[in-house]
């Protein structure tokens, strides 16, 4: 690729340098002909064009490869900027608080019910331990929805948010379900209903319902 676009520098330089060099001659050979050098300029700028667009012909497997290869480094570092953020302290501890409760339902099928008291009671919590914590849990919420709305605009696919995230795409929604419809049907934590409430996470619901059609 560096010698290709070497070398096609190089044509482009020569032939830069042989038609300025054509001009000058064909100007003093038809010096008071001006009918002649009109000609001769137009013929010479055909000439120049047809050359430059197959240079530029020759350079697009270059260039292409070269977007492709920006294309690849981009996607990498934006996927490197999601793990980071998945792996953020909040994050963890958003995680472990959610497990932490997970655990103590004797019947798996009562998980949901468990962690959605327990959020609902957070938010109502006045205390700076539980302000965090819900805090926490609802930034886990919000990266999820952020996840799900790149997956919906078409930025990343659900085979590689698979491959980053496993299924704990699936699992917090489980998790969470029944605090979102909470949300959906109350408002915010405050009592305040916006417009907004009713579709409240609605990506993040309909990448769920994509991963278990799968």
């Amino acid at each position: 690729m560096i010698l290709r676009s070497f070398f096609s520098g190089i044509l482009f330089i020569s032939l830069l340098l042989s038609s300025i060099a054509i001009v000058v001659l064909l100007s003093h050979v038809y010096d008071k002909d001006l009918q002649g050098q009109s000609v001769i300029f137009a013929a010479l700028s055909a000439i120049s064009n047809a050359l430059l667009a197959l240079v530029a012909y020759w350079q697009l497997p270059a260039m292409e490869q070269t977007a492709k290869a920006s294309q690849r480094t981009t996607m990498a570092n934006f996927l490197l900027l999601l793990t980071e953020k998945w792996m953020h302290e909040d994050m963890i501890q958003a995680r472990c608080i959610l497990h932490h409760h997970a655990l103590k339902a004797k019947n798996k099928n009562h998980i949901p019910e468990i962690i959605s008291a327990y959020v609902i009671e957070m938010s109502q919590d006045t205390t700076h331990e539980n302000i965090r914590h819900f805090a926490q849990i609802i930034s886990l919420l919000e990266f999820m929805e952020i996840l799900s709305g790149l997956y919906v605009e078409g930025q990343v696919s659900l085979d590689m948010l698979q491959k980053l995230f496993g299924g704990s795409i699936e699992r917090y929604y489980h998790y969470l379900q029944r605090y979102i419809e909470f949300r959906r049907s109350n408002g915010s934590p405050s009592g305040i209903t916006f417009s907004s409430d009713a579709s409240l996470y609605g990506n993040y619901e309909q990448l769920v319902k994509k991963l278990i059609a799968v």
